[in-house]
């Protein structure tokens, strides 16, 4: 008979100590987290707001100053897209774009007032998420492929607004685009803070 301790005690410490470990995180994705499944609680889900910003009624054309515009290298006028369909909640976008010249690119903005980043969070959207902060608001970013970004910002209860970054020539890599659609955002919200 060996007088070595038995492993057993050394291994349950260990799972109950993993256990703890797990128990303890919060399962909340972060800025540098994604998830594409899962069942984020929508109540913890968003930071708070520096104030709320109804989209009922928001003029998706007029989110981005044309000062704003020029900082983006958009050289269109912005116009409202009727054709096509809209989202599930019949929501039209407002495109702002760059057609002079090369690269061609569009920011589409939508105000969703019937939904908030919660929506994002369930899991149930298959998409890659990060929770990330915009002008001081809660904020997710969305990617579905290669082909654009989108920065969804918790603007009010249950209220958002969607502003995606879409190349239309080739050379920009996802995160270039999501870095686009976050400058995108970032100053659609200076606007929408100053009224």
């Amino acid at each position: 008979m060996s007088n070595r301790p038995s492993p057993r005690p050394l291994l349950s410490l260990l799972i109950a100590a993993s256990a703890l470990a797990a128990c303890s995180t919060s399962g909340q994705p972060t800025a540098s987290s994604t998830t594409t499944t899962g069942n984020t609680s929508a109540a913890t889900s968003t930071a708070s707001r520096p104030k709320s910003i109804s989209m009922e009624g928001l003029d998706q054309c007029k989110v981005l100053t044309q000062e704003q515009q020029q900082q983006l290298g958009l050289d269109s006028p912005p116009r409202l897209i009727t054709e096509g369909s809209p989202d599930k909640y019949g929501n039209k976008g407002c495109a702002f774009r760059r057609t002079r010249s090369e690269p061609w690119v569009s920011y589409l903005v939508v105000p969703r007032p019937q939904e908030g980043i919660e929506a994002w969070l369930d899991g149930k959207r298959r998409v890659q998420v990060s929770k990330l902060s915009v002008a001081g608001f809660g904020a997710v970013e969305t990617r579905n492929g290669t082909t654009s970004c989108n920065i969804v910002v918790d603007v009010a209860e249950r209220q958002s607004l969607d502003i995606q970054f879409r190349p239309d020539s080739t050379g920009f890599t996802v995160d270039q685009m999501c870095e686009k659609a976050k400058q995108g955002a970032e100053l659609a919200m200076q606007t929408l803070l100053q009224r």
